[in-house]
């Protein structure tokens, strides 16, 4: 298991130094790539669909508790 777990931690790090060294070519093509799928989904004032101030109810499926946000601790050392 210790294996495995450490070949990921690798793996990681391996991809995350490899995207530090990516080059100047790649690096503008992949925000290209970001801007136009950003502007492709933007929505404007001007849009036959876009509405104003969406409010989006989140609370529609169960309610799932934590005991790390519960009140009944009062471990807020006075604040």
């Amino acid at each position: 298991m210790y294996d495995f777990v450490f070949f990921i931690y690798v793996l990681w790090l391996l991809l995350y130094w490899h995207l530090l060294q990516v080059d100047d070519i790649a690096l503008n093509f992949k925000k290209a790539v970001m801007d136009q799928t950003f502007e492709k989904n933007r929505k404007r004032p001007d849009d036959p669909d876009f509405k104003y101030d969406v409010e989006v109810d989140f609370t529609s499926g169960p309610i799932e508790s934590c005991d790390w946000d519960s009140d009944d601790d009062n471990d807020d050392n006075g604040f």
